[in-house]
C-alpha cells in the first residue's frame, strides 16, 4: 500500500476552471488510491490535504495541474483507469533518478528499499525491468572471479 504524507504546514488550495474541476472530480477516487487526499471546498476550489511519499509538497500543485492537462489532452471521451494510472506513473517518474545521476551509498540503499517496498518492484512504470539477477557463475565470467 502507498504511504500518504499529510501536509504539515498548510493545505494547498487549487482554483480550477470548470473543465479542470470536472476532470479532477472524476479522478478523486483514483487519486485517493494513489496516495492523494484532495477535498472540494467551494465552487471550483479544491485543497490538497495529503500527498504520496514519492512527491514533495512543493511539487504537489504542479503535479495535479500537469495531470489535469494530460487527461485534457487525451480528449473528453471516457478513458480506462489504466490510461490515468499510466499518466500518473509517467508524471511521477519524470523527476526520478536517472542512470547518469551520481548517488551516495545511503541514497542507493534508500532507493533500493523504496523499490522493494513497492507492490510491483520488478518493473518500472514504463514496463522496463528495475533490476536483474545474475548468477555467481555469470558474475565471475563477466567480471572475473577466483
Amino acid at each position: 500500500d502507498l504511504i500518504t504524507i499529510p501536509l504539515q504546514q498548510r493545505n494547498i488550495p487549487l482554483e480550477l476552471d470548470p473543465l479542470s474541476q470536472q476532470i479532477i472530480q472524476s479522478q478523486l477516487k483514483l487519486l485517493s488510491t494513489n496516495g492523494f487526499s484532495i477535498e472540494a471546498f467551494g465552487r471550483n476550489l479544491y485543497r490538497i490535504e495529503a500527498i504520496p511519499t514519492w512527491l514533495t509538497e512543493n511539487q504537489s500543485e504542479s503535479f495535479i495541474r500537469d495531470l489535469i492537462d494530460q487527461i485534457r489532452q487525451r480528449g473528453t471521451q471516457r478513458k480506462s483507469q489504466s490510461v490515468e494510472l499510466e499518466t500518473i506513473a509517467r508524471l511521477a517518474t519524470s523527476g526520478s533518478y536517472q542512470i547518469s545521476d551520481s548517488l551516495s551509498t545511503p541514497q542507493i540503499e534508500s532507493l533500493a528499499q523504496k523499490l522493494l517496498n513497492c507492490r510491483a518492484p520488478h518493473t518500472a512504470p514504463s514496463g522496463k525491468p528495475t533490476f536483474q539477477e545474475i548468477s555467481w557463475n555469470e558474475w565471475n565470467r563477466k567480471f572475473g572471479g577466483e
